[in-house]
């Protein structure tokens, strides 16, 4: 990802559009990633409280 921005940069104001789109994609599917991690971890933690109170 770094590389391909990097070599897209030379290639002037395109470049630096593509660069903004590629950050974006990058980024919502990190917060996506997160998103799901947190929703397990939820889920389990949850699912240890309700079987601690039974």
């Amino acid at each position: 990802m770094v590389l391909v921005s990097l070599i897209l940069v030379n290639f002037g104001p395109i470049g630096t559009l593509i660069q903004i789109v590629c950050l974006i994609v990058f980024i919502t599917l990190e917060s996506r990633l997160i998103g799901a991690v947190l929703k397990k971890v939820r889920i389990s933690f949850c699912g240890r409280r309700k079987n601690k109170k039974d």
